[in-house]
């Protein structure tokens, strides 16, 4: 056989030399990885059935095990030396002269230990036993008889066996078919179905055996080949995976798997006797999730294999999570979509209605996230007004959504302010419709002046926002937040005494009452965060506790737009999502490098306003003194 890179498992890019002594390591590990495997188990069940009588000399075979493991390393550590070949006599030589003193030991103690077993009766623990015994002179084969595997750096060519089966003058003994659990798997942690490849049967035994004493539900697969087969019939939940195989080795079948759709998720946790730094690199970026080098320990092995099981778990039920936000989120857009073309097709049929008696609808003006605007007439006082009629939506069109609405009224005449729109009436008429009733308007709104993306002068920027921010005063004092200042709901009336900025919409209000009990006045979707994430603060984001700074620091947006003609936080597209990230983490572009001409003062209280923290920004009342006197500047 032909030694490269695919077809041994060495890692691609790694030298001749190199791949020699990690193929070498290879091979004299894998008997050795049953040597202590067995012996633990042994240990792991020294107080069963009277076994204590052969505790130490256990503990002797597995001190002499990992005497040997030691060693290896210590043969086959490449020196800073050395040239880029290694003969392989010389090689043979060095680990024949390092390891047959110690190896006979280990051979000596488990023949002691086998007589000690078979005098004690204890029928049990003699497979083991022989295992270990068979592993010994499995290993000294390889070492004295020219079994070992030696790649010549040169041609490539292999000598050796690769498996148990090759060894020889050795019969395997054949794990048994099933081991019961004799205790739980780690606390929290399900059973789980696992498949361990590996073309040696000493090392499929132990760790299945291993797993099967966790509780888990273990197959084995002599081979890559093998192993998929078994995968394609039925799921596994995770997959222990040997690298260096005779028919494909763990890096093929990893590719296999990942190219599969229904196995790629599939966790693999790569087990190999290669332990050079390439060969892990390289099995991580093949996918897999974990790599335990042999001869492997026990209790690390359960570790991982936890480890990655409640990972995996925790993976897929965030899938089925997201699978079933989609879902609704899907059914929730459906739902809109026809709630959308039922209330389009009655605010075209409503131009002519009246409602109650008293208001005609006429030709519609705006329309907004909640409801539809029209130009009515007062028909008993002949008076021209704006109507606003309610848009049912899913979550809101429930009788007590629809007195939330008329609540709107309640929350903006609790205080007369010549800032905020005027309510004169609300209610539900008899065919069912919510309105409310409001001075019609004349002019346009601040997000109209602001659509050709060009700065305002520092001066116009104060003539409108100090209004705004003096009737947030006012309503903060009252217990009333706004929760969804942005231009769109400020108006710039033309009135007969020249412009009025008028304040718009407490359909998101929130009322504190006397007593601090506190009402909601919302047209939101269940529990999620209202308002208008372009403008809204972090503390809101994150459904945390505010008060009447997080109005603040959406008139700190707004005013940021008006002076550099660009909101502070924006992305391709703008999506929502991103720009509410952008305002819990970022920090927003410097003014004077978009507009050098606002005043250093004008900035510096526009940063105060966007702090991310609430404690910093200044109260309405507060930004209105401080607005004033920046108007001197300006």
């Amino acid at each position: 056989m032909m030694y490269d890179g695919r077809s041994g498992g060495a890692a691609p890019g790694i030298s001749p030399h190199l791949a020699v002594r990690a193929r070498m390591r290879h091979d004299l590990r894998t008997p050795l990885n049953a040597i202590m495997g067995y012996s633990e188990m042994l240990l792991e069940d020294a107080d069963r059935d009277g076994r204590a009588a052969i505790l130490d000399d256990v503990e002797r075979v597995r001190q002499g095990g990992r005497r040997l493991l030691a060693l290896i390393d210590e043969v086959l550590r490449p020196s800073p030396c050395e040239g880029g070949e290694t003969d392989p006599g010389d090689v043979r030589r060095a680990i024949r002269e390092g390891l047959r003193p110690p190896l006979d030991g280990v051979i000596g103690s488990t023949n002691v230990l086998l007589e000690k077993a078979e005098s004690a009766g204890l029928a049990q623990c003699l497979p083991d036993v022989r295992r270990i015994r068979d592993a010994g002179l499995r290993l000294l084969a390889l070492i004295e008889d020219d079994g070992l595997t030696v790649p010549d750096s040169s041609t490539g060519a292999e000598t050796g066996p690769r498996s148990d089966a090759e060894a020889p003058g050795l019969d395997v003994v054949p794990s048994p078919p099933s081991v019961q659990p004799v205790q739980p798997a780690i606390q929290g942690a399900a059973a789980a179905s696992l498949l361990v490849v590996d073309d040696h049967e000493t090392n499929r035994d132990i760790l299945s055996r291993y797993l099967q004493r966790r509780g888990h539900r273990v197959s084995t697969a002599s081979g890559g080949r093998q192993a998929l087969s078994l995968l394609a019939d039925r799921p596994f939940d995770l997959v222990l995976l040997d690298i260096v195989m005779p028919d494909m080795n763990g890096y093929q079948v990893l590719q296999q798997l990942k190219a599969d759709q229904s196995l790629s998720q599939t966790p693999v946790i790569f087990i190999s006797a290669l332990d050079d730094t390439l060969g892990k690199v390289q099995a991580f970026r093949a996918g897999g999730v974990d790599y335990v080098t042999k001869p492997f320990q026990a209790d690390e092995v359960i570790a991982r294999v936890e480890n990655q099981l409640k990972i995996s778990r925790l993976q897929k039920d965030l899938g089925r999570q997201n699978q079933e936000l989609l879902r609704k989120n899907e059914e929730l857009t459906q739902a809109q979509k026809r709630t959308d073309l039922v209330f389009s097709a009655l605010a075209e049929a409503l131009p002519g209605t009246v409602l109650d008696g008293k208001y005609r609808l006429d030709e519609r003006i705006g329309t907004g996230g909640f409801g539809a605007v029209f130009r009515g007439m007062h028909l008993g006082l002949d008076l021209p007004v704006a109507i606003k009629v309610f848009r049912p939506l899913p979550g809101n069109d429930t009788p007590d959504a629809l007195e939330r609405f008329c609540q709107e009224g309640i929350a903006a005449s609790r205080i007369r302010h010549p800032n905020v729109v005027e309510i004169h009436d609300n209610g539900i008429s008899s065919t069912g419709i919510a309105y409310l009733v409001m001075e019609l308007l004349q002019g346009h709104t601040l997000a109209a002046e602001l659509s050709d993306r060009r700065p305002l002068a520092p001066q116009r920027t104060l003539e409108i926002l100090l209004p705004v921010c003096e009737t947030l005063a006012e309503f903060h004092a009252a217990g009333i937040l706004h929760r969804d200042i942005k231009p769109e709901n400020i108006y710039l009336h033309r009135g007969r005494d020249g412009e009025v900025v008028k304040l718009l919409d407490f359909g998101l209000s929130k009322i504190w009452g006397p007593s601090g009990e506190q009402t909601q006045i919302t047209m939101s979707l269940g529990d999620t965060v209202v308002g208008t994430p372009a403008y809204m603060a972090p503390e809101r984001l994150l459904n945390a506790e505010y008060d009447g700074r997080s109005d603040v620091y959406s008139l700190g947006v707004i005013m940021y737009r008006m002076l550099c003609g660009r909101a502070p936080f924006e992305t391709d597209g703008n999506a929502k999502y991103a720009v509410a990230m952008m305002q819990l983490t970022a920090e927003p572009p410097s003014m004077s490098a978009l507009n050098p001409s606002v005043p250093r003062g004008l900035a510096d209280l526009v940063g105060r306003t966007l702090s991310k923290d609430p404690g910093r920004r200044p109260s309405a009342r507060a930004l209105s003194v401080m607005l004033k006197n920046a108007a001197s500047f300006a």
